[in-house]
């Protein structure tokens, strides 16, 4: 692929985004690991979804455009 963007939100409903990322491009099948310092949680979450959005620009041409966003349910621990 060619250039694209990754957003993360700290949870799928949040406004605020927690990072992003422009990503140079990746071969077919290939991956990248994005690293990113959050600030925290505002109060503990038994469970919460975050969210990752891939190409949010839809700059990257692909057979499914219905399949760049992605949600990873996490713990957040009392402080």
């Amino acid at each position: 692929s060619g250039p694209f963007s990754v957003q993360w939100w700290p949870g799928e409903n949040y406004r605020d985004l927690g990072c992003s990322w422009e990503v140079d491009g990746l071969v077919a099948r290939g991956g990248r690991i994005l690293t990113c310092t959050y600030d925290g949680y505002p109060s503990w979450y038994a469970n919460i979804n975050t969210k990752v959005l891939v190409d949010s620009d839809g700059v990257v041409a692909e057979s499914d455009e219905a399949n760049n966003i992605f949600l990873k349910p996490i713990s957040v621990n009392h402080p």
